[in-house]
């Protein structure tokens, strides 16, 4: 029988959990009201911010509840630990989805402007030589 030692914590600095819960408050206000101005935009340019928008008010939501959790940790709650972790992993997870399909937009986009840069290109030369 083997004799697996039992690993060993220590408690979270207060002070960096205090900035911390400051922090993902203050960004996640601000994704909130970007959101809500982003989708009011969406309105003015038929739809193409309602999209973004949406996903940085669920961003925002998702920090603002990770702050409640940081809060009730501080104040003795210790199983609220897992609620801190559980906010801010669905705040990266959603993230990095909106980064990934963000930057493949964009390279398609780009393609797509290329592939019709030469297109128009090859119209005005066809102009000019026929």
């Amino acid at each position: 029988m083997e004799n697996n030692p039992q690993p060993t914590y220590t408690a979270p600095n207060k002070a960096l959990l205090e900035k911390l819960s400051k922090w993902s408050n203050f960004v996640g206000i601000l994704l909130i009201v970007s959101g809500i101005l982003s989708c009011l935009v969406a309105i003015l340019s038929l739809g193409l911010s309602l999209i973004p928008g949406i996903f940085m008010i669920i961003l925002g939501i998702k920090l603002t509840r990770a702050k409640k959790s940081i809060d009730m940790y501080i104040q003795g709650n210790g199983n609220e630990i897992n609620g801190i972790f559980e906010h801010l992993s669905s705040f990266f997870q959603i993230s990095g989805i909106f980064i990934i399909v963000s930057l493949i937009l964009a390279v398609v986009i780009v393609i797509v402007f290329i592939i019709l840069g030469f297109a128009m290109f090859n119209q005005i030369n066809s102009l000019y030589y026929y």
